[in-house]
């Protein structure tokens, strides 16, 4: 970032680009403050120098939802969140992979609000755009599918839950890592179904 402030100025497209890589670095670390304020910085870079349609506005406004969500700011997220989903449509279709990246960030947020019927609706939504346009078993359709089971956990239907959580992580773990963040927050998933379903003994099996 300070290398490519000092050769292109601060009003360049890469600047905004190497914030939201900074401010990814600073949310898996759980630096949450500093995180919302570069991704914040990003975005205002963004809509300046790029206008308001570009698909980098809708990966701005989405990154700084997931934070505010990680922070616990649920209500200050969802908009964000239905914003990044209007300006990306716009940019690319209802049906980009991209979009569907974005609802499951909605069903995620449903998810945490308690709308779990509303987030099961958004997130086969949004699975159903992926296996139309990504190859089948694709580490992204495997993301998807990994909220999809705490979806499904949250609704009481554990056994369906249980199978798909595994697979997700198991699939998540073998194209990406044991380390990869994706990886490692399906694996948490499972670990936590476990101990909501009784079986603390297969938690630990998932313990990070």
């Amino acid at each position: 970032l300070a290398l490519h402030r000092r050769l292109l100025g601060n009003d360049h497209p890469m600047i905004g680009d190497c914030l939201n890589n900074l401010a990814n670095l600073l949310w898996e670390k759980g630096k949450m403050d500093e995180s919302k304020s570069l991704y914040k910085e990003a975005l205002a870079l963004d809509r300046k120098l790029l206008g308001g349609d570009h698909p980098y506005i809708a990966m701005d406004l989405n990154n700084l939802a997931l934070v505010l969500r990680d922070s616990g700011d649920l209500a200050g997220a969802l908009p964000l969140v239905d914003e990044a989903i209007d300006v990306i449509t716009r940019a690319e279709g209802a049906d980009s992979p991209t979009a569907a990246l974005y609802l499951a960030s909605r069903a995620a947020l449903y998810l945490r609000m308690g709308r779990n019927d509303d987030a099961e609706k958004v997130i086969q939504e949004a699975l159903r755009i992926q296996r139309k346009t990504l190859p089948e078993g694709q580490w992204r359709i495997l993301q998807n599918r990994s909220i999809h089971g705490e979806i499904l956990a949250a609704l009481g239907r554990n056994e369906e839950a249980e199978h798909v959580l595994i697979e997700s992580y198991e699939g998540l773990r073998d194209q990406l890592g044991e380390k990869n963040g994706y990886t490692r927050r399906a694996r948490k998933a499972v670990q936590a179904f476990y101990e909501s379903t009784g079986r603390p003994e297969r938690a630990v099996a998932y313990a990070s």
